[in-house]
């Protein structure tokens, strides 16, 4: 092969089947499951091209392969940005060699297909070109989350396509009713509502209030704390026509939170997680997978894992994206993501940092700014409290103790929001942050009825948050995107 040898590096998955399955049993994994290995670059068909890759983003998905899915050897990676390095006979009429490209593999299967290699393989029609004035950066972040916007969107929610070619043939699009994009602030919610919003459609979304500004920046109308008891029925009496949902989340209730906002128009829910429920409360639910736009069959632990039929109509839906997407992308902006060191070997480190948790939703500093403002105020209160005085500041204590602590722990699994990465230290202060904070609600608790024991103990806050080590880190900075990495 001209111009380069035969062989490439790439990270592949290293734990036995035994491993994986002791793994998904126990909840947990342990060492990191990959290694970089020199194995042959990989022989296209001819309609495939060849990648030699620049840039990479890491997804939970890369990390949940290797813990559980990847057999021994396979390539690792999803996303990524390069340059056509080789092209198959039948995708000449699009790709040259030195184009620039961008998408998403199916990585964390197969032995010689994967982004985090030297090299990849992709068909030439399931890719795209990135244009001028789009950084091989920011081309990364549409790969995983952006296409599983677009296949609930576009392909299950009625949602119309950005460009008339893509609309052609397809199913009627619908712009009479809004949209609601449950957890607006991950990398799929801020796709999604802007896929939703350049549709012309209303677009809805929950997050947590730090997160409210941001979520409207990317074009959200309205926004709703998902944790606000009263949240469903604010969005049920604001928008009474609401008929279709997208769950960025999928876990403990937000399916639930969804339905019961559309279940009054029988409406639908598009989930990311298979609950294993096709309705709920005459709700339809729809569980989308995005390695279904790839148009094969595949299987999670074979032979006795569950196996995944071809959807035709989702790996044409990838075309249709794909095809128009070099004059999309433009108006479409990256989520705040966060740059990791360049190579090979750091990836390994990116994804331990994605299953640790240790890629915040929100910098540290920003939590002790909040907990800061309110002791500032429990301090400034005299020993002795009138009763009104006493059980307001207990209740507003107790709850902004509770709600900054569920804060720290969301953010510690919503790794695909946008984030900036710390370190093993700082989780263990964040995690003696959450202890404090409740055991300082449960003191509070046990003072109810006695106005000097609050007083006291909301000084005694004072003393034991602050003695936490969190109040002394400062953050990083945040430049464009986690989980990106040059691979050079």
């Amino acid at each position: 092969m001209a111009g380069f040898s035969n062989v490439m590096e790439a990270l592949v998955g290293d734990r036995s089947t035994l491993t994986r399955l002791a793994n998904y049993g126990l909840g947990k994994s342990y060492g990191n499951g990959v290694k970089i290995k020199s194995i042959p670059i990989p022989s296209i068909s001819e309609n495939e091209v060849l990648v030699r890759v620049a840039w990479v983003a890491l997804n939970p998905t890369d990390f949940k392969h290797v813990d559980v899915l990847s057999p021994r050897g396979a390539i690792i990676g999803c996303d990524f940005a390069g340059t056509v390095a080789k092209v198959g006979s039948q995708a000449a009429n699009k790709w040259a060699v030195g184009d620039r490209i961008a998408g998403m593999v199916h990585g964390g299967l197969f032995p010689d297909r994967g982004s985090f290699a030297q090299f990849l393989k992709t068909s030439g029609d399931l890719a795209w070109k990135v244009p001028p004035g789009v950084s091989d950066e920011d081309a990364t972040t549409f790969g995983v989350s952006a296409i599983t916007a677009m296949l609930a969107l576009n392909t299950r929610l009625g949602v119309a396509w950005l460009s008339e070619s893509a609309n052609r043939g397809q199913g009627p699009s619908r712009k009479d009713t809004p949209i609601l994009i449950y957890s607006g602030a991950t990398a799929a919610g801020i796709h999604s509502i802007q896929l939703a919003k350049l549709a012309g459609l209303t677009v809805v979304a929950t997050a947590s209030p730090r997160s409210f500004d941001l979520v409207k920046s990317y074009g959200a109308n309205e926004v709703f704390d998902y944790r606000d008891q009263a949240a469903v029925d604010q969005i049920i009496r604001a928008y009474p026509n609401l008929d279709r949902a997208m769950d960025c989340f999928s876990e403990g209730n937000s399916t639930e939170f969804c339905v019961k906002c559309v279940r009054k128009n029988q409406g639908k829910v598009v989930t990311l997680l298979d609950s294993g429920k096709s309705t709920m409360d005459g709700v339809q639910i729809d569980f989308i997978l995005g390695y279904t736009v790839f148009g094969s069959e595949f299987q999670w632990l074979p032979p006795f894992g569950p196996k995944f039929q071809k959807v035709p109509s989702d790996n044409e839906a990838l075309r249709h994206f794909y095809s128009a997407f070099p004059d999309i992308v433009k108006q479409l902006r990256p989520p705040p993501l966060k740059i990791i060191d360049p190579g090979l070997e750091n990836l390994a480190t990116g994804l331990e940092m994605l299953r640790q948790g240790q890629l915040f939703a929100m910098p540290l500093s920003e939590f002790s700014a909040k907990l800061e403002g309110f002791l500032a105020r429990i301090e400034s209160v005299n020993s002795v409290l009138i009763d009104i005085s006493r059980t307001k500041l207990y209740d507003e204590a107790v709850a902004m103790l509770h709600g900054i602590a569920d804060d720290i722990q969301h953010s510690r699994f919503s790794t695909s929001t946008a984030c900036a990465p710390i370190t093993p230290a700082e989780i263990g202060m964040a995690n003696n942050m959450v202890s404090t904070l409740r055991s300082q609600a449960r003191i509070l608790s046990s003072h109810a009825d006695n106005g000097y024991g609050v007083t006291a103990s909301l000084h005694g806050l004072v003393t034991g948050v602050r003695s936490n080590p969190i109040f002394g880190i400062t953050d990083p900075d945040i430049t464009p995107t986690p989980g990106r990495t040059p691979i050079d």
